[in-house]
């Protein structure tokens, strides 16, 4: 039989950020008789904007003057490099064991994406980007007051923009609950045992910003996959909840079945709010039709009617 391939992606679309360079363009510092390396600074912001980011303040960015990246797109495009995964999970069914799946399988199901430096984890982040630029007064150690400095005489402004970082959240082993249950009504003979047409699996993900891992809020979602084997046709119910932010999508067997933007909210970037305390809720349903040759193949490899009489 075939197998059915969920995923569920956390990921930052592109157009949430804006270019590095724009967040310096209205800072009445950035001009040329203030700043001693208004050219350099300029051509450094630019340079970060080259690499098809945009850019969105950190949390607790009027502290650490960070910004971090965006992905490339506002859409998942699959096979391509377009967007990262800030937090996933990708489930891989065989539906050959719909109805008698347990916690033994578990490794078999949560299909985890291979690192070079690759941990014993389910949950699956790819690399965030992060840089710090601002602009340096000449009194740098009085900028915690928050006071704005009178340039002295002779003395000019610098603009700092440090190399860009790349880090990913701790990922995290997954401890899914794995049920099976009978959905369908079967006329069997008496005193015969009548097998579980659907398993339903319950996970749940978090993730936390990787440079702040213990001080940002983390993103969190969760997901119940339930599988019913009705004949030839697998009717599947997902029902999730996810935080605010950032955007969510939930493809089965790389078809995109569920979006979400934070910006179709009125959400602009992360805060304790839209990651901390706001969430939605979503249930999506759909089908597959197996063929005749799956089913024999199913029939054969258990030894056994799958529908169980």
């Amino acid at each position: 039989m075939s197998d059915i391939l969920i995923s569920f992606k956390a990921y930052i679309p592109k157009s949430l950020g804006k270019p590095l360079l724009s967040y310096f363009k209205n800072n009445p510092d950035f001009k040329p008789e203030i700043l001693s390396n208004y050219k350099e600074f300029k051509d450094k912001l630019e340079s970060k904007d080259i690499k098809e980011y945009n850019w969105l303040p950190e949390p607790g960015n009027f502290v650490t003057d960070n910004y971090f990246a965006t992905d490339k797109a506002d859409f998942h495009k699959l096979h391509t490099d377009e967007h990262t995964d800030r937090l996933s999970i990708n489930l891989c069914i065989d539906t050959s064991k719909i109805g008698t799946y347990s916690n033994n399988d578990i490794s078999n199901i949560l299909k985890h994406p291979i690192h070079e430096d690759s941990i014993n984890s389910n949950q699956h982040s790819d690399d965030s980007h992060s840089i710090k630029a601002y602009i340096k007064k000449p009194n740098s150690f009085d900028d915690s007051i928050g006071t704005k400095l009178n340039s002295p005489a002779g003395l000019k402004f610098v603009g700092v923009c440090t190399p860009i970082a790349s880090k990913r959240s701790l990922e995290k082993k997954l401890n899914p609950l794995i049920k099976n249950k009978l959905s369908g009504t079967y006329f069997t003979m008496q005193g015969s045992k009548v097998k579980n047409d659907t398993t339903v699996i319950t996970v749940s993900a978090s993730g936390g910003y990787p440079f702040l891992e213990t001080l940002a809020p983390s993103i969190d979602f969760s997901i119940s996959v339930s599988l019913y084997l009705n004949n030839r046709t697998v009717e599947i119910s997902i029902d999730g909840e996810h935080n605010d932010f950032p955007a969510y999508q939930l493809l089965v067997d790389n078809k995109s079945i569920y979006n979400y933007n934070p910006s179709d909210y009125g959400y602009t970037g992360p805060t304790p709010y839209n990651l901390g305390y706001a969430s939605t809720k979503f249930t999506s349903k759909l089908q597959k039709q197996l063929s005749y040759l799956e089913i024999n193949e199913s029939m054969f490899k258990n030894k056994k009617n799958p529908f169980g009489y």
